[in-house]
């Protein structure tokens, strides 16, 4: 099969790392920070990942991202704090639209639950079935969204962590273990 780029399957590639090496080397703040071919990798040292890498950096710029990432996270943060006051959440924390929600069996002694529930799992679970992908890491649901999310997907989000722990816990926090996992 002809690669999609000429000269890649043809031993250029291992020319380019070469040189990209040279190149690095070249530059002792540059060659500092790389220990001998750690940048070798088929996607680290390639042109096209390069230039994309660059024009979505440009795009950071253009669009002022980052302003959204603040200006939504706070929006995402303040509109979870209302559904955070569901009694089995322990706290909700974040930093821009990396956000964490605990859940805990005791909200004042912030007790786990058993990690055999998989608790977190089955809030997540809940969620991707409304068309909403949050992951888990143990009993802290995380929420991650595109840098470039936008006020009606906040509210969505907001809205399914909300149905999502309703449907697997009772209204007094308690785990109800009826609700299903995928």
């Amino acid at each position: 099969m002809p690669s999609a780029l000429p000269g890649l399957g043809t031993g250029k590639a291992a020319e380019l790392l070469q040189q990209t090496d040279a190149l690095i080397r070249s530059v002792p703040e540059v060659a500092s920070v790389f220990g001998v071919g750690v940048h070798g990798t088929t996607y680290g040292g390639n042109p096209l990942a390069c230039a994309a890498a660059l024009a979505s950096l440009e795009l950071f710029d253009e669009t002022d991202l980052l302003a959204n990432v603040r200006r939504r996270g706070e929006q995402l943060i303040e509109r979870l704090r209302q559904t955070c006051e569901h009694p089995a959440v322990g706290d909700l924390r974040g930093r821009g639209l990396a956000i964490g929600i605990e859940l805990v069996a005791d909200r004042d002694a912030k007790t786990p639950y058993d990690p055999s529930l998989g608790i977190g799992r089955r809030v997540c679970d809940q969620a991707i079935r409304r068309g909403v992908w949050l992951r888990p890491l143990q009993d802290v649901v995380t929420i991650v969204p595109p840098l470039a999310i936008g006020d009606e997907q906040v509210e969505r989000i907001a809205t399914v962590v909300d149905q999502s722990l309703r449907a697997v816990f009772d209204d007094d926090g308690r785990f109800d273990g009826n609700a299903a996992t995928e």
